[in-house]
């Protein structure tokens, strides 16, 4: 699942990015992510691929060491505001720069689809991972069924406008997370993907059906992980 692109032109990109709109999602979202990681005050956090830094805001708030990474400086330099206590650190989520089991939970949320390796990206957080640690992955779903309607409407595939994009389906995400050395104990999913303020049609049918989704059909898949 290599792909080839240079480490220059990915970071141009993101650069670009997070210098006009960035990357975000609500609130709420970061709110959720946190209940589901029932961290405890001092615990050690690490965001790979953490962009403007809102998950790390929030568990410094809480009293957790927060550490984020991310390899576009126009990001972490958002970060920088947004998470003022965490250390922040320039680097590829395929490198992470600390020793074996340095940190209690690592997340990585709506990212890891655009690494150069998915398979070293998943290696490297369970390398930093504790013993007894464990780590939230979010990625996207290639059978979101809103994407098999444009699939079958247009006949294109899913994208999220990036550069380097990978979909998959829940049974492949996990088998790619299992044979780089974590366990799946838990998998949930993520359906919010109307954002914009306001009421129109589409957003009230939507959000009528959103609780509905299955979880083979949903956004984005929440793993939470272990070491095996």
């Amino acid at each position: 699942m290599d792909i080839d692109h240079s480490k220059r032109e990915l970071q141009d990109s993101y650069n670009a990015i997070f210098s006009s709109s960035g990357l975000k999602e609500c609130s709420s979202y970061y709110k959720w992510i946190f209940r589901l990681l029932n961290l405890k005050t001092d615990d050690k956090l690490l965001d790979v691929a953490c962009g403007a830094g809102f998950l790390l805001e929030m568990a410094e708030n809480k009293g957790l060491f927060t550490y984020g990474l991310d390899f576009s400086s126009s990001a972490l330099k958002i970060a920088a505001k947004n998470a003022t206590s965490a250390s922040l650190i320039l680097s590829s989520g395929e490198k992470i720069p600390f020793r074996d089991e340095t940190f209690d939970c690592v997340t990585c949320l709506g990212a890891l689809e655009h690494f150069s390796s998915c398979e070293q990206g998943i290696r490297e957080i369970r390398r930093v991972l504790k013993t007894d640690g464990f780590s939230c992955l979010v990625v996207p779903n290639l059978f979101f069924v809103l994407n098999i309607y444009n699939a079958l409407k247009e006949g294109h595939g899913p994208t999220h406008g990036q550069l380097l994009e990978r979909f998959l389906a829940r049974g492949d995400w996990e088998e790619l997370i299992v044979k780089n050395g974590l366990a799946v104990i838990e998998t949930k999913k993520f359906n919010n993907i109307v954002r914009t303020p306001g009421l129109s049609l589409q957003k009230i049918l939507y959000k009528t059906i959103e609780p509905f989704i299955p979880l083979n059909l949903s956004y984005h898949f929440v793993f939470i992980c272990r070491k095996d």
